[in-house]
């Protein structure tokens, strides 16, 4: 499959393309700054671009990721009510406070309901469970609660 990660050089992009390369996709890396990626990997595609100096973004993407950072709860509902009305196939995950733990395979999910004691999750095992939402088509048009 084919996975185009925005925000590769952050640490929660940087392990979904690590992640996302492990599993044996395509993976293409959107980057502000190709100098700036750390994933060396000979089947990593890397381009260079910013969604912020696009026509797009000015009508979509700006708009998206002020009301996801503004009054941060009331804006995630709108945006993902945004991202329900759209024609594509999505899955939102809401993690909670993310770490730079090792990955460890484990984790708890929760479609579309609150998650009990939802503390943490390493960025690598958010990224594994993102991937591996790529083949689970019982997440697409779902809210995806995750935790350790």
């Amino acid at each position: 499959m084919k996975l185009t990660v925005f925000g590769a050089t952050g640490a929660t992009g940087e392990e979904i393309v690590r992640a996302g390369l492990a599993a044996g996709h395509e993976v293409t890396a959107v980057v502000r700054r190709p100098d700036a990626i750390r994933v060396a990997d000979p089947e990593l595609r890397v381009v260079a671009g910013d969604v912020l100096q696009s026509p797009l973004d000015r009508y979509l993407v700006h708009p998206l990721l002020w009301w996801a950072f503004g009054p941060v709860y009331e804006d995630m509902r709108r945006m993902e009510t945004l991202v329900a009305a759209s024609d594509r196939d999505w899955t939102v995950f809401r993690p909670p406070r993310l770490t730079h733990a090792a990955a460890t395979g484990r984790y708890r999910l929760a479609v579309d309901a609150p998650l009990p004691r939802a503390w943490t999750i390493s960025r690598a095992d958010l990224a594994a469970a993102m991937v591996a939402a790529v083949r689970d088509s019982t997440t697409v048009g779902h809210t995806v609660s995750i935790a350790a």
